[in-house]
């Protein structure tokens, strides 16, 4: 993600990212979501993110047309990734609220492989 885009359209993104962009915690898990009523400006933001990325449309009280789209944990945690040490302090410090809050399914299973070595260990010895 975010390989394959100039210095300037990187810059750009986190711009808008910084500005409309929105990471929250869903599920106990890193989501990011992103909306405008400009069209134009979502299909670039698309384009740059995710070619594969589709807009959803909801109709507005003012009759315009909120654009928006979001992700997943996954690509959530790998747009973070990239481009954390870009972002606002305010923004940086969300992020990682909502990593702490996130289960550490490594360390559980660490847990669980050395529990059962000890067990092991004491029945064998």
């Amino acid at each position: 993600m975010l390989d394959d885009i100039s210095e300037a359209d990187f810059h750009w993104l986190v711009g808008m990212i910084e500005g409309e962009g929105c990471f929250s915690v869903h599920q106990n898990a890193l989501h990011f979501v992103i909306g405008s009523v400009d069209l134009d400006v979502m299909q670039r933001l698309a384009k740059l993110l995710d070619k594969k990325t589709k807009l959803t449309e909801q109709n507005l009280p003012s009759g315009k047309i909120l654009y928006t789209f979001g992700f997943g944990k996954a690509r959530s945690t790998a747009l973070a990734d990239k481009i954390y040490p870009f972002l606002s302090q305010r923004r940086q410090n969300r992020i990682r609220e909502i990593q702490a809050l996130e289960p550490k399914p490594h360390v559980d299973s660490f847990a669980v492989v050395v529990g059962n070595f000890l067990a092991n260990y004491e029945n064998n010895h």
